[in-house]
């Protein structure tokens, strides 16, 4: 590890179904930088999923120091456990990644941490098209009951009323510490990586970004929660824009989302 001995916390906030995971993932291609997944679910599930480098909980190196039969999964808070791993983490990386976002109950979480760490804590506010968060969230559930159903419409709903609160929730961090906070559009982090990549790290003083050549060769990565991206290792041809969305969500649906979204989509050029 390069620099201060002191880790840095890099929080990614937003809505769920943004590329949180993807995100993650690229951000560790840097050997000073590890990757947690979900902390907030980490601290508080019991039904902790094996790691993303392949180790149970119990036998993985890196939660295994802290999830222990003393501190089980499900007895920490959020920011004891994030405290705990910053700790733990100290001269090993310079950066821990943390994807809970800025959903349910979290919208005040940046803030929290800010106030705990300084000028040592990051916001990447990762945002994607509301139609494509939306049409992940529908197409990753069995919904065939409900495909052609009016219901469709109340899930659409209260998927861009969350989408709205996590953003703005990252808009007011923003807004309060912009030298710590910075926008990422899932649409640019899947169609051009490397470059979007460089960009964070030179805009949060990250380091210097690394290349992708050898993505799956990492070794930290220690994601519990996340989507299958964390277990999947793609490697740099393998990462794609999925907006399938485009062709297969009916007209009607796009229309609903539109018109309750339209405000942010066009902050955020959609």
């Amino acid at each position: 590890m390069q620099g201060s001995t002191l880790t840095r916390l890099v929080y990614v906030g937003g809505y769920g179904r943004s590329g949180s995971t993807l995100l993650e993932y690229l951000l560790a291609a840097s050997a000073d930088v590890v990757a947690c997944g979900e902390v907030v679910l980490a601290a508080k599930r019991k039904d902790i999923p094996r790691c993303s480098c392949g180790q149970t909980r119990e036998t993985c190196s890196f939660w295994s120091r802290l999830l222990t039969p003393e501190r089980p999964p499900g007895s920490w808070t959020h920011e004891g456990l994030m405290l705990a791993l910053l700790d733990d983490c100290r001269d090993r990386f310079a950066v821990l990644v943390d994807s809970s976002k800025t959903a349910r109950g979290s919208f005040l979480t940046p803030f929290a941490f800010r106030r705990r760490l300084g000028d040592d804590f990051k916001l990447i506010h990762l945002v994607r098209e509301p139609h494509g968060v939306c049409w992940s969230r529908r197409s990753g559930k069995r919904v065939s009951d409900v495909e052609n159903s009016p219901r469709r419409f109340a899930r659409y709903v209260r998927t861009v009323a969350g989408w709205l609160a996590a953003n703005m929730a990252c808009e007011a961090f923003g807004q309060r510490y912009p030298n710590q906070y910075m926008r990422v559009r899932y649409e640019d982090l899947a169609s051009a990586p490397e470059e979007t990549l460089r960009t964070i790290f030179e805009r949060l003083h990250l380091g210097p970004a690394p290349r992708l050549d050898n993505l799956k060769a990492s070794g930290n990565r220690h994601q519990l929660f996340g989507n299958r991206v964390r277990l999947h290792a793609p490697g740099p041809s393998e990462i794609r824009h999925d907006a399938r969305w485009r062709n297969e969500m009916a007209a009607p649906d796009r229309m609903l989302i539109s018109a309750l979204s339209w405000p942010l989509r066009r902050r955020y050029g959609y």
